[in-house]
């Protein structure tokens, strides 16, 4: 490289551009451009360690464009970024924002930080002056950033959020072209409640596991599984907002009721379990807690919860105004299930030293989360069997025949 640029001594156009460079700017300027187009920041403090070892750049010079090279080897990040995702795209920026900002700082205090090189340097020896300014710059301006990676984090996450993740769960029967069909409307309405009665009973059934307190991954499976809820859910709610916009008869906006009162409990009851039942975990989990004894009452009271929540969704489904009504009838048993459960929490205290009384205070508050189920078990009944029970009193209506 020194036998190459050796000529360049002798060449005034060259030489008298290397005098301009002695502003600090354009110095960095010409570096970031150079690095940009050679794509490497090491090719460019080689030239310019040789460029000083020949004498034709002073120290300053030499600086700032090594400082330009640090900002012009980002554009070989951000290209790679191309047709990458977007946390590709944000490790890119961050690199960007890291090098320019201390860039930016090292040529505000040009004068002090060439005068601290040359204290560590050999006296007049350029080409290791520059060397060293290039280590301790880089060096500096890692100690300087390494304690607001935190914010710098969250700086890039606004300049370039991710995309967010398309849903896993899509609805199924809501089809746009039976809006102008409320009957056909409603009955694809009543399929797609079936669909998210599924997954609160897979979240029900996750009840168990949760109360076991094993790991934080349990924890995020049913985050998850709520985010799939609060999916469909959101669907429902809006489809049926789109054909009460609708001309329709009374007896179509009675049944739009109904099904935003199902829906909007059956979310309740996912919401229940998640924000609820798993703060109870993470708090176990956190403070090392011992899982919440469940003795048979315990159990029972579990089993009828779930019980209860299937077969109100099975008689949305399915339009069994009886298997509804056995929801609803089901509220003293539950009553009982849920003193019982309390009775035989009680019983553990007497034994229980520190720790296991904090268990049991959890135990407690998963027996009131289970009787708030249980409730919103029979609400969804009930709106069945009101729903269907309209539907009756109009069919026999229309049956009667005209005089």
């Amino acid at each position: 490289m020194s036998e190459a640029t050796n000529p360049l001594r002798k060449w005034e156009p060259f030489l008298d551009f290397m005098q301009a460079l002695r502003n600090p700017i354009l110095g960095a300027l010409t570096g970031a451009l150079f690095t940009a187009l050679v794509q490497s920041s090491s090719a460019t403090t080689g030239i310019v360690i040789v460029f000083a070892s020949q004498g034709m750049i002073p120290l300053q010079a030499g600086i700032a464009i090594i400082l330009g090279a640090n900002v012009g080897t980002c554009v070989t990040a951000m290209l790679a970024t191309i047709g990458k995702p977007r946390t590709a795209t944000q490790v890119a920026l961050v690199h960007l924002i890291f090098n320019t900002t201390g860039v930016i700082v090292a040529l505000i205090v040009m004068a002090p930080f060439a005068q601290f090189v040359r204290s560590i340097s050999p006296e007049g020896d350029t080409a290791r002056q520059v060397a060293n300014a290039h280590t301790v710059f880089n060096i500096a301006n890692a100690v300087l950033f390494i304690g607001f990676t935190g914010p710098l984090a969250k700086l890039v996450q606004r300049i370039a959020p991710l995309k967010p993740a398309p849903p896993r769960v899509q609805p199924k029967y809501l089809e746009k072209a039976l809006l102008d069909v409320p009957a056909g409307a409603l009955d694809a309405v009543r399929r797609e409640i079936g669909h998210l009665g599924e997954q609160i009973v897979a979240i029900v059934r996750m009840i168990p596991t949760i109360m076991a307190a094993r790991s934080p991954h349990e924890v995020e499976v049913l985050a998850r599984m709520d985010e799939d809820a609060d999916t469909l859910h959101a669907a429902i709610v809006a489809y049926l907002g789109q054909v009460a916009t609708r001309d329709i008869a009374a007896k179509h906006a009675a049944r739009i009721q109904d099904f935003i009162e199902i829906a909007n409990d059956l979310d309740h009851a996912s919401d229940t379990i998640e924000k609820e039942m798993a703060t109870e975990l993470r708090e176990q989990l956190a403070r090392r807690i011992p899982t919440v004894p469940t003795g048979p009452k315990m159990k029972e009271l579990i089993d009828h919860t779930t019980w209860m929540i299937e077969a109100s969704v099975e008689g949305v489904t399915t339009q069994r105004a009886e298997l509804a009504q056995q929801v609803i009838d089901a509220k003293a048993a539950a009553q009982d299930l849920v003193r019982d459960a309390r009775n035989e929490l009680t019983r553990e205290l007497r034994t229980a030293d520190a720790r296991m009384i904090q268990s049991v205070r959890h135990g407690f508050d998963y027996v009131g989360h289970l009787y708030y189920l249980t409730y919103l078990a029979r609400r969804v009944a009930k709106a069945s069997v009101r729903k269907q029970r309209d539907e009756e009193t109009e069919r026999r209506r229309d049956e009667v025949p005209r005089q």
